[in-house]
């Protein structure tokens, strides 16, 4: 049995350089891998690399995404972040772990832990043998910046792209949506995490709030400024008057949450939206409230990248108002393994989660379930559950579609969930 350890990017390339000769030796023969892994939005973001880049070469990839890994597999695969006992049967296989140090032989297969996001091992795994374009180095990039602490092929690729002026890469900016190219109020108005009472989801209050507030949205043209545009003072006083409005509503808040590091993307953005942390997070606003099967079709038509952020560009606004009414109202009921919120429109989980975890006092481990009013429906997403540091360990009485888990009452998904 080989085991060995990893500990940062030197020896995740070793292993990346070893386990890739292996596995397009195996496709040669076969022509054909199977990608099946546990539905998290990072693994589609992975499986959907591993698809186009193989594609691109006349591989045939099949995705299956699944609660649960089968055992018997009639091709050679890689299976993404379950931790299996059993004994899995394939041509050959790898199975990825998440933080985890070891890599190790089973049967046909290797198993490997590894320390850096799955998308870019997978990545850096097809690269040597494979065609990589702009955007599929794009969505690992905003994987493993999504990251707080990146590690590993992570921070390998972070620096690289910035040696190689792909992207840019800001310590301290403002946590709203499209700031560096959208006017003022509308960029606020499209930003739903953080929540700003009054201003999410609401462009002309926006409007009124801070021109009362004395900060110009206009320059003296008449033409709408920037937050980029902002002086270092308008920028300061603008921070202030939105966390006084987020304390005048939610007294746990801290300026902080305004504020975060990013990096933005110059040239190879692969959804049209530059700053990572919103790029992220349109990608799971749009898995949650449609499919995640937008990310697989954005990267082979374009024109699905375009419609993913349309998506959030045209619904955000309405979801930003009924998030704001279940808060302000305390409309979400504490359940014993999970936080109930009934609503008659559909809701991404992972953002009213968030919310909810960081401005009010709920459980930091209790993901949300929403409950359709008048319908047999209740759900909740991986990603929610991830969040909340939960997972689905028992799959009898809940559904999959796509990133959500899905059953006719809450009481089934609690029980889902571990």
């Amino acid at each position: 049995m080989l085991r060995s350890y990893i500990s940062g990017a030197e020896e995740e390339k070793n292993i990346v350089s070893k386990l890739s000769e292996k596995l397009f030796s195996i496709l040669s023969q076969y022509n054909i891998l199977s990608i099946i892994f546990y539905p998290t939005l990072d693994n589609y973001i992975a499986a959907t690399i591993a698809l186009a880049a193989l594609s691109i070469g006349d591989t045939k990839v099949v995705l299956t995404p699944s609660l649960d890994v089968p055992t018997d597999i009639d091709v050679p695969a890689i299976i993404l972040d379950y931790s299996i006992k059993k004994h899995i049967k394939a041509p050959y296989f790898i199975l990825i772990e998440k933080d985890k140090r070891i890599v190790e032989d089973v049967g046909n297969g290797v198993r490997v832990g590894i320390h850096s996001s799955i998308p870019v091992f997978i990545l850096k795994l097809l690269e040597s043998s494979a065609i990589v374009t702009d955007e599929m180095q794009g969505y690992a990039i905003i994987s493993a910046a999504n990251r707080q602490n990146t590690r590993g092929l992570d921070h390998d690729i972070l620096s690289q792209a910035q040696d190689k002026e792909l992207v840019e890469r800001y310590e301290a900016a403002l946590r709203i949506f499209d700031w560096h190219k959208l006017p003022i109020c509308d960029a606020l108005s499209l930003t739903i995490n953080p929540f700003i009472p009054g201003i999410s989801g609401r462009k002309e209050n926006c409007i009124t709030l801070l021109s009362g507030e004395g900060i110009k949205i206009l320059d003296s043209k008449g033409r709408p400024r920037k937050i980029i545009d902002l002086s270092d003072d308008e920028l300061k006083k603008l921070v202030e008057v939105l966390h006084r409005r987020m304390r005048s509503k939610f007294k746990l808040v801290d300026i902080g949450s305004l504020v975060s590091k990013t990096y933005v993307l110059v040239k190879c953005s692969p959804i049209g939206v530059e700053d990572a942390r919103f790029a992220y997070q349109l990608l799971r606003y749009v898995s949650e409230i449609e499919d995640p099967g937008y990310i697989v079709a954005s990267i082979i038509n374009k024109l699905y990248a375009s419609y993913i952020k349309s998506i959030y560009a045209n619904t955000c606004r309405d979801v930003a108002l009924e998030i704001e009414d279940i808060i302000l109202n305390e409309r979400y009921m504490d359940s014993a393994k999970t936080i109930v919120v009934e609503t008659e429109s559909e809701l991404p989980p992972s953002f009213l989660g968030e919310i909810l975890r960081e401005y009010m006092d709920v459980s930091k481990n209790k993901p949300v379930v929403i409950c359709n009013k008048g319908k047999s429906k209740c759900y909740t997403s991986i990603v929610e559950l991830e969040l909340a540091k939960r997972r689905v360990i028992n799959s009898s009485n809940v559904e999959l579609q796509g990133i959500r888990i899905i059953s006719e009452n809450a009481e089934y998904i609690e029980e889902a969930i571990g």
